[in-house]
């Protein structure tokens, strides 16, 4: 079974939770939410995932789980917080998970989602520049580098300058 890019479910609250859990460590120097989320429980996530399922209904943001049957492997959101005709794409990879092409998978099928939009002309990626493997997925991807600008310090691991990447939908077309 090939790993798929979907909307979430409340029955993925459980998987979702173990792979916060798991990841806490690989999560937390990048992700500022990393430590206080890690803490949550089981049923105080629940919200979390119904807030993504809400959201997503009605159009204010669009997160997905990327799995594998029913085994969690990253997260991919797709933000409308760059202004007219964009979307940014965040995103991070279960620990146990990290450097097997998925989170490049997920981002790939998230670009279809994404270009599918007729408004949308163009997506961007984000992040600090010292997290090299964010930033390998929009360089390998064909992503153009169109800023590195100071940036709130947020997390432990960053260091207060973040990079900025750009595909616009016609190089997607040229592309994918």
């Amino acid at each position: 079974m090939s790993p798929t890019l979907r909307r979430w479910k409340l029955s993925d609250v459980a998987e979702f939770h173990a792979g916060v859990i798991e990841s806490n460590d690989h999560l937390a120097p990048f992700m500022p939410w990393g430590r206080s989320s890690a803490a949550l429980s089981l049923e105080e996530r629940t919200p979390l995932i119904q807030k993504w399922i809400d959201d997503f209904e009605s159009g204010a943001d669009f997160h997905f789980g990327f799995f594998e049957g029913d085994h969690f492997l990253a997260v991919i959101g797709l933000h409308p917080r760059i202004g007219p005709g964009g979307l940014e794409i965040g995103y991070w990879c279960r620990a146990s998970e990290a450097r097997k092409g998925h989170t490049t998978e997920a981002v790939i099928q998230g670009m279809e989602i994404a270009f599918a939009m007729p408004e949308i002309t163009h997506v961007e990626i984000k992040h600090d520049v010292a997290n090299v493997p964010s930033g390998r997925i929009p360089e390998k991807l064909g992503f153009i580098k169109i800023a590195e600008v100071d940036r709130e310090v947020l997390a432990p691991g960053e260091t207060g300058r973040g990079n900025i990447w750009r595909l616009e939908k016609d190089e997607y077309l040229q592309k994918f």
